[in-house]
């Protein structure tokens, strides 16, 4: 398993921790559903190619991790209501 795709599945809640455990995981998509809450700084630290979290209900800052990542290709965390800017670094 090197993609998880959970797009448009009424999922509501937290992300949870346990996402970041996937250590073989290359594309995570959770988008097009109800989550609240942050993105959990486990699920920035894998070594992910594309991380696609839009069209939920995310909050908070962004994880000062998300400017490092250099393997990901696509980034979407578009249609949520984050604060801030997107880390650089």
């Amino acid at each position: 398993l090197t993609t998880l795709s959970l797009t448009f599945n009424y999922l509501t809640g937290t992300l949870p921790i346990e996402f970041g455990n996937i250590f073989w995981l290359s594309y995570f998509d959770i988008s097009y559903n109800e989550l609240i809450g942050t993105i959990p700084i486990q699920l920035i630290r894998l070594n992910l190619e594309a991380l696609i979290l839009g069209a939920n209900s995310l909050t908070g800052t962004l994880h000062t991790e998300l400017g490092g990542l250099s393997s990901i290709t696509t980034l979407d965390l578009s249609e949520n209501s984050f604060i801030g800017t997107l880390p650089t670094e």
